[in-house]
């Protein structure tokens, strides 16, 4: 059994930007084609963002991740990865993580298309396992022409080593050997349907908003979304894992389809409150 991972930054810690904006673009190009670069190399100058909270992973750029020096040293532990290091020129060392072994592994015909295209959804592909079982860390050749999509990619024990010894990453489950994506989505839509079939209470997103601001730590629900109020009294949306937990985010704006889903209570969140209090409630929201 073995899983790839997407490996990306996080954009809630600190980020960086190149000092010249032409430098982004020069670095988009070059890497693009998963060539050794450290040959004919010459440091480019960035700056950071002081607001966020230092990262190890600063930025993804066409995939090639913009890194620590301490994630330099702690993938340099593991022999014959196929990273070069290029240092950029600024106050705290960095480097781009330069990528160097690209694998034709996709498997077209069994990856989730987007709809009336043939292009594949990257957070939905079948891999042939006999390809990528042996690689650590990878970049992938799309099917049109010599193209490589725009990330990096691990295996199960590099994902455990960067972990436990790194912060400020993504990682994304994109493949498992043993679970596919027709599979997962099957599971996904059992499960919002359970929620949906749980309520015992609905109303409309209005009252759900409301809801969830009036009764502080209760939560509302719409198959695999969910709302809640934090500590902060910012309204949350939530969205349904497989793993049955919540991925929550505080939008700057909530999606039309949002907005027209019909939203309710699940009885079991809501024992403390009685049923009549929770028709009271959702009476004076109108």
């Amino acid at each position: 059994m073995m899983k790839v991972w997407l490996l990306d930054s996080d954009p809630h810690y600190g980020r960086m930007e190149f000092v010249e904006w032409d430098d982004r673009e020069k670095v988009y190009d070059w890497v693009e084609e998963g060539k050794v670069l450290s040959e004919d190399w010459t440091p480019l100058a960035v700056k950071f963002d002081e607001n966020g909270e230092p990262s190890d992973f600063l930025a993804n750029i066409n995939g090639a991740l913009i890194v620590s020096s301490k994630t330099k040293e702690v993938l340099s532990q593991i022999p014959g990865l196929p990273i070069e290091f290029l240092p950029l020129q600024s106050d705290d060392s960095c480097y781009i993580m330069n990528v160097l072994t690209v694998l034709d592994c996709i498997d077209y015909d069994n990856s989730k298309k987007y709809q009336d295209t043939e292009r594949v959804d990257q957070y939905s592909l079948s891999l042939y396992e006999e390809i990528v079982s042996e690689h650590d860390i990878f970049r992938m050749k799309a099917r049109e022409g010599e193209q490589i999509l725009g990330y990096s990619y691990v295996s199960d024990r590099l994902k455990k080593l960067i972990e436990d010894k790194l912060v400020g990453w993504q990682l994304v489950e994109i493949w498992d050997s043993e679970f596919s994506w027709q599979q997962q989505e099957a599971q996904h839509e059992a499960m919002c349907k359970a929620v949906n079939d749980s309520l015992i209470v609905t109303f409309d997103f209005g009252k759900a908003s409301k809801y969830v601001e009036k009764n502080k730590g209760a939560l509302a629900y719409s198959g695999k979304w969910a709302l809640r109020v934090d500590e902060n009294n910012d309204t949350l949306l939530g969205r349904l894992l497989l793993d049955g937990t919540y991925e929550w985010s505080n939008p700057i704006y909530y999606p039309p389809i949002i907005l027209y889903l019909t939203w309710g209570i699940k009885e079991k969140k809501e024992k403390k409150i009685s049923f009549v209090s929770m028709l009271k409630n959702l009476i004076s929201f109108k």
